[in-house]
């Protein structure tokens, strides 16, 4: 009779973020009707349900999420995440005592009462932060007891590794050992990592009962009945078995185009926004109302842009340069200028530290100002506030050469900013457009208007986080 060492399943990142949205929501509640018997002498039979106490709860759920205060990662530092909840309470604290000063003490009594806010907040913020770091550091041990076997053939085992270690990936899942049906010649070599290959297909059996594995990855097109037999032997006995396209789809947020086959549009789930006219026209509507929004809030922005550009260097202050939107079609997209008009490098791809690049240009592309006159492309219809990014022509013939699936971004309409966007640091290769490529395909596939407003918030933290480039 063969014993398993038991071994937890890998902890999904959702779940972690809705535990910590309960603890945070937990933690205002216990602490502001403490801190409101305090100082009122009682406790209010509708304090959650007060306006007051709801527009603290969302300011901190907002602004937490902004900071990325609901993802732990055992390889963030535990202190930068306690600053972040330091910098993150401070701001909820700080627009709450606006809110007081702008509309008056009179008005603001109950929860937003300076002394109950002060109290409230103070150990509120001990309360998160300590929970922060109490879960991080279990996250971390936890995380590095996870152990994925990888059922896989040799055509897709260099496609795969290089996905996972990728400097811009960070994955932070576990590790991976390898179960091959014919061993290559040569094991790819990735940031100084090469694949730990444990034995043959025939030997999942042996190696499932003798090893903590925490799941099963199939990485084949092709799986052989003997080898089928076993995986459904080990799924009823518990053991978690993931396809590759699901492992991609749950963990990464991401989908294989490595592992696709010919008719894998046709035959996944999902693709609501292709065929959902209401959807369609919610999604119009929200670009609508959203770049005109936009547009009034940051008019100072625009002329200021215009004058400083044209005081740092010759040219005009918009650029002007063709794209490939919806279903191929050509545009002409409009940004700020950020380079000198007259430079003679004409690389295709912006490097780290390009001399092309203007100074008030570098500033603009950090903080994504760059992209506002593209709220014109939005009201005409030619983008969309999110959406794949939209692809100069000459890098799209690139592309659609040697990555296959490609065209399928061109399903939806560009937009400015996007799951790939917020994600993946800017594309400077073939390989990078192929990473985002399969960022932009799960956009495509999952999308919802809940997606579309988390793509809002994280944009947000870059813009404020000058992550832009």
């Amino acid at each position: 009779m063969n014993t398993k060492t038991e071994t937890s399943p890998p902890v999904s990142s959702y779940r972690v973020a809705l535990l910590l949205l309960f603890l945070d929501l937990f933690g205002l509640l216990l602490f502001f009707n403490i801190a409101h018997y305090y100082f009122m002498g009682n406790i209010p039979d509708n304090l959650f349900l007060s306006k007051k106490m709801l527009m603290i709860v969302f300011s901190t759920f907002i602004i937490f999420y902004i900071l990325d205060l609901y993802t732990l990662q055992s390889k963030v530092i535990e202190l930068a995440t306690i600053a972040r909840t330091v910098i993150g309470v401070g701001i909820v604290g700080w627009l709450m005592a606006t809110l007081i000063y702008v509309a008056g003490p009179q008005y603001m009594g109950g929860v937003l009462r300076r002394a109950v806010l002060t109290y409230g907040l103070v150990p509120f913020f001990l309360w998160t932060a300590i929970w922060r770091y109490v879960l991080g550091r279990w996250l971390k041990t936890r995380r590095k007891a996870i152990q994925w076997l990888v059922v896989i053939d040799s055509e897709t085992l260099t496609s795969f590794f290089e996905d996972i270690y990728s400097d811009a990936l960070n994955f932070d899942y576990g590790s991976f050992l390898f179960l091959i049906n014919s061993i290559p010649e040569s094991l790819p070599h990735v940031n100084g990592r090469t694949p730990f290959v444990a034995g043959s297909w025939d030997s999942i059996n042996m190696f499932v009962d003798k090893n903590m594995v925490s799941g099963v990855i199939v990485a084949t097109k092709r799986v052989p009945e003997n080898l089928l037999h076993d995986l459904t032997r080990l799924k009823l006995e518990g053991i978690k078995i993931y396809d590759l396209n699901d492992f991609y789809e749950r963990y990464l947020t991401r989908v294989p185009v490595f592992h696709l086959k010919s008719g894998w549009l046709a035959l996944s789930s999902g693709f609501d926004l292709l065929h959902d006219l209401t959807g369609w026209r919610i999604k119009r509507m929200m670009d609508i109302f959203l770049a005109v929004s936009i547009i009034i809030l940051t008019a100072p922005v625009f002329i200021l842009c215009f004058i400083c550009i044209r005081l740092e260097s010759r040219g005009p202050a918009l650029y002007k340069q063709m794209r490939v939107g919806y279903n191929a079609k050509q545009f002409i997209l409009y940004k700020f200028r950020t380079m000198y008009d007259d430079s003679k490098d004409k690389n295709i791809y912006t490097q780290q530290g390009d001399k092309r690049i203007t100074k008030i240009g570098r500033y603009l592309r950090n903080m994504r100002i760059d992209e506002l006159p593209q709220m014109y492309n939005v009201l005409k219809g030619e983008m969309s506030l999110i959406g794949p990014r939209a692809e100069w022509i000459e890098c799209v013939k690139r592309y659609e050469n040697v990555i296959p699936f490609y065209h399928y971004r061109h399903l939806v309409k560009p937009g400015i900013t996007g799951w790939a966007q917020v994600l993946f640091p800017y594309g400077a290769s073939v390989e990078d457009a192929r990473i985002k490529l399969q960022y932009d395909l799960y956009y495509i596939k999952n999308y919802s208007v809940i997606l579309d407003m988390v793509i809002i918030l994280k944009t947000v933290r870059v813009v404020i986080f000058g992550k832009g480039r």
